[in-house]
């Protein structure tokens, strides 16, 4: 059983991404747009659908700022994510997530809208929607900085780290590429 819910998202695209449907617990909203194509005679447009990618992932809430809880209930998912959806990460999205397993002293780094991430070209990426910059923790160690509106690829193992004693820990699963709707 999802402990968390998320909100399905179109993949980033340099525009703001348009409103999207809402996933409640292990049940996801699907967001399946279509993209206007030209057939092969001049002049001539028609619906193209393009193949979808599609992968499993879980958000494991971790660090000092954490209270002691089972996983089912500091965790997201798993919840899909496609080339046509992608899943929001905060406040608004999982209050009831939020407010059991992050410790008082850490709920303001908590953003409204903390974070996107999804699947592009067989990558996983993360988008950082909060003013609060996010720092990626790679499983080598090394670690990055990431501004608001910022886009970085995400990697199974991977940890989203919001502030002193709160992160993510970002597990995505096997893939499923070109099903045809």
């Amino acid at each position: 059983r999802a402990a968390g819910r998320g909100l399905l998202l179109p993949a980033p695209s340099p525009l703001p991404p348009p409103a999207a449907a809402v996933a409640t617990g292990p049940a996801q909203a699907s967001f399946s747009p279509r993209r206007l194509g030209a057939r092969s005679s001049p002049g001539a447009l028609s619906f193209v659908e393009d193949p979808l990618e599609a992968a499993e992932v879980s958000l494991e809430l971790r660090g000092e700022g954490i209270v002691d809880l089972p996983l089912d209930l500091r965790s997201i998912g798993p919840v899909q994510v496609s080339n046509r959806g992608s899943m929001l990460v905060g406040r608004r999205h999982q209050p009831e997530l939020h407010e059991r397993a992050i410790a008082p002293r850490c709920q303001e780094l908590v953003s409204v809208d903390q974070f996107a991430c999804g699947l592009k070209n067989g990558q996983f990426w993360l988008m950082v929607l909060s003013d609060t910059p996010l720092y990626l923790v790679r499983q080598d160690r090394s670690c990055e900085e990431l501004p608001k509106d910022s886009i970085s690829d995400l990697h199974s193992g991977d940890q989203i780290c919001l502030g002193s004693g709160v992160l993510w820990r970002f597990r995505g699963g096997a893939q499923q590429s070109e099903i045809k709707m």
